[in-house]
């Protein structure tokens, strides 16, 4: 199901233009009188005209379409089109009708196509021109087209048959235009395929993995995941769900769904690939963003932010370490910087007290609970807290036999501990922002153990 490639599809959609070009080719032999196979595509060039029209034109154009479709006359019809066209102008759309259908009988699909597309755009309900669109469009090889012209000319029943033969050539070659928009880079072009699947067949499965597509190339989160949601109804019994799908999925209910149905989804690949590291780390991801929902929405909203101050830090701490709330301490250190009614005293207090995050000021017992939080001193508090568990992690080692761990030191640590690719790209002076500190957070805990 969801497996297939989409080169795939282009081979399959190949196949069945070729076999619907082979099956039509032999009714463009032209016979006196006209050919039945063609004459069911051939309507009066007045069918589903709206305009007024005076009886000497229209008595005009109904003996030159007699002559094509009962004598076979195609001379006779092109001059009558000729002459009508000339006399009462280029555009004059009935004629133009009955050329591209002399055209049709002639043998001659590309040129009626030609001559049909504006008349059918100018006029959408001429069932006239639709019907033969449809059909001049299959010979060329552009199932879309003629799907949308058969539509239009729905009232035919001949229409109608055609439209569900041509239905699926003519989807797969809208899914195949936009994926080689996108590989131009044309999102443009690829949103206007993806608006005309949705609009014409919005509960396909293609449409859906259209929009998909669409909204993973533009960065649209949210419409990549609700397209995903909506393909996950196309599961079959027995046939599992692709492994890239479910995690991708996983990936973005943490980031932009729920939570909740990341850790399920990531717990359904743990059991199918028990030893892969990458989900295991997924899953440790998906259960921390998940306790972060149980948060108040004020505190879940910092691992949001742009920049953390430091009182923002220590909001995280005292909501987020085990027994930050509750744990007893012996300290009683004073803040003077954090009046009653500012509203992190309580968790700047409490993480002071319980050393989990120094004074800014010592000498002054000033937090700063205003100024960004860095990076740096955000990663050797953290590494300093998991060294407390019960069993730390040997990386922790240097940090712990240091009396006053410097921040070049956390940095090392941290890269040791594998939070970083090399020291160098601790950025210790850069500004905490929320995505990291909810990173940080989540790989100490995971170092804190139990």
């Amino acid at each position: 199901m969801l497996t297939r490639s989409w080169a795939g599809w282009a081979i399959l959609a190949a196949a069945v233009l070729a076999v619907v070009a082979c099956g039509t080719a032999r009714e463009v032999d032209v016979s006196r009188p006209l050919a039945t196979g063609l004459r069911g595509f051939l309507l009066p060039p007045l069918t589903g005209w709206s305009e007024a029209l005076d009886d000497p034109l229209r008595t005009e154009l109904d003996r030159a379409f007699g002559a094509l479709v009962e004598q076979g006359d195609l001379e006779v019809a092109r001059a009558a089109a000729g002459a009508m066209l000339a006399r009462v102008g280029p555009e004059f759309a009935p004629a133009l009708v009955l050329l591209a259908q002399v055209e049709f009988a002639s043998a001659d699909p590309a040129a009626s196509k030609t001559r049909l597309l504006s008349v059918a755009e100018h006029y959408p309900h001429f069932v006239a021109a639709q019907l033969l669109l449809g059909r001049v469009a299959e010979l060329t090889n552009d199932p879309w087209t003629a799907w949308t012209a058969y539509r239009a000319a729905s009232g035919s029943r001949l229409a109608g048959e055609r439209l569900a033969a041509v239905r699926p050539a003519a989807l797969q070659r809208a899914r195949i235009e936009l994926d080689q928009a996108l590989e131009r880079g044309r999102v443009d072009q690829a949103t206007h395929w993806r608006d005309l699947l949705a609009a014409s067949a919005p509960d396909e499965e293609l449409t859906i993995d259209a929009a998909r597509a669409v909204a993973a190339a533009t960065g649209d989160q949210l419409g990549e995941l609700e397209a995903l949601r909506g393909l996950t109804a196309f599961a079959r019994p027995g046939l599992p769900l692709d492994r890239n799908f479910l995690e991708r999925r996983a990936e973005l209910e943490m980031t932009a769904g729920e939570a909740g149905v990341a850790v399920d989804l990531y717990s359904e690949l743990g059991l199918r690939y028990p030893s892969d590291p990458a989900l295991r780390e997924g899953l440790a991801a998906a259960q921390f963003r998940f306790r972060l929902t149980l948060l108040p929405a004020d505190v879940e909203d910092l691992t949001a932010a742009p920049a953390l101050t430091r009182g923002d830090f220590a909001t995280l701490l005292y909501w987020l370490v085990p027994g930050a709330r509750g744990g007893r301490t012996e300290a009683a250190t004073i803040v003077t910087d954090v009046p009653e009614e500012h509203p992190q005293r309580v968790a700047i207090v409490r993480v002071v007290n319980l050393g989990l995050l120094p004074l800014e000021d010592a000498a002054l017992r000033r937090f700063d609970p205003d100024s960004a939080m860095s990076r740096g001193r955000a990663m050797r508090a953290l590494l300093l807290l998991a060294s407390r568990g019960n069993a730390p992690s040997s990386c922790l080692r240097p940090l712990v036999e240091s009396p006053r761990p410097s921040i070049h030191l956390a940095c090392q640590v941290a890269s040791g501990c594998g939070w970083l690719d090399e020291p160098a790209a601790c950025l210790p002076e850069a500004p905490l922002d929320g995505p990291t500190a909810e990173r940080l957070l989540r790989l100490a805990f995971g170092l804190l153990g139990d």
